[in-house]
């Protein structure tokens, strides 16, 4: 987290690399934080939103509504094959 008023930067994590993650998850059998990585990824939500998801939000839902805890804006994501 950086200082209010300085500038910051952040990187990104490259596609084939976020892939080697989740199967490094998968095989070690951390199927919980494949979930977690793949959730985050697909709906680019913060992990402070990612915490307030619940099973019925997830699964057999084609789209969420999602309030954001930092800036409180509302904003629907349609969910792609990979959820």
């Amino acid at each position: 987290m950086s200082l209010k008023n300085s500038i910051s930067t952040s990187d990104y994590l490259p596609y084939d690399e976020y892939k080697r993650l989740l199967a490094a998850l998968h095989d070690d059998k951390e199927f919980l934080f494949e979930l977690f990585a793949t959730l985050g990824f697909c709906t680019a939500c913060r992990v402070s939103d990612l915490l307030q998801f619940r099973w019925s939000d997830v699964v057999c839902t084609p789209t969420m509504k999602v309030t954001e805890q930092k800036t409180g804006k509302t904003r629907n994501i349609p969910f792609n094959k990979n959820v």
